[in-house]
Formats: C-alpha cells, structure tokens, sequence
C-alpha cells in the first residue's frame, strides 16, 4: 500500500489496524487541484482492490491531525468550522472518567486543533 501511495504522490503518515493516514505530498512543478487529488485518491483506492486486494473505505479527509501512535488514538479536524473535531481513543474520554473531565479534555483537544491560526 506504500508504494501505491507514492505512486499517487501520498504519504503514508500512519496506520491503525483498520485505518490508515496518508498525506499528500506537494508536487513541485505545480500546485495540484482538489479535483485531481480527489481523482487521484478514487484511483488509489481502485488500485487497492484490484492489485492487492484491500478494500478501503475513504471516509474522511482531515486538514490538520494529531496522532497518538501508542494510544492508537487520534485528534483530527476537516478545517471546516461547521465540523467538529474528531477525538479517538483519547486518553481520558474513556467510560470511567467522568463528564466534567472528559468535557475539559475535549475543550483542549478542539482547542489544539481548530483554533485560529
């Protein structure tokens, strides 16, 4: 899956058991379209499938990320303010907290990812 990743000019960042990051890699000559790397990413996929045999499911597309490779958990964010960050497996966020620490975790958390640049 790496090579095919670099074939479409991504990167794999990470992966989790059932899910992988990849982040695309700039091209030099010139700046690449939405529409190209949305084509790119449907091609990877398809290639996927039919070369290794990996069904993979795109399901989001994240501008800004923070991975916990140890936890096996993310913070993730699409960059849209009418989206809300997305909290993995954070430390903390689990059942046997309760709410008032896990509600502070999160206003961290969201804070670190989608605040103002």
């Amino acid at each position: 899956m790496q090579v095919l990743c670099l074939k479409y000019g991504f990167q794999t960042v990470f992966g989790f058991t059932d899910s992988i990051f990849v982040r695309h890699l700039p091209m030099v000559s010139s700046s690449i379209s939405t529409d190209k790397t949305e084509l790119n990413v449907n091609q990877y996929l398809d290639d996927c499938h039919n070369e290794l045999g990996v069904r993979i499911d795109h399901k989001n597309r994240f501008m800004y990320t923070i991975i916990f490779d140890k936890k096996n958990c993310y913070i993730a964010w699409t960059g849209n303010y009418a989206d809300r960050p997305i909290l993995r497996n954070s430390n903390g966020m689990s059942r046997r907290y309760p709410k008032w620490i896990k509600k502070q975790i999160e206003k961290i958390a969201i804070y670190l990812i989608a605040k103002p640049a």
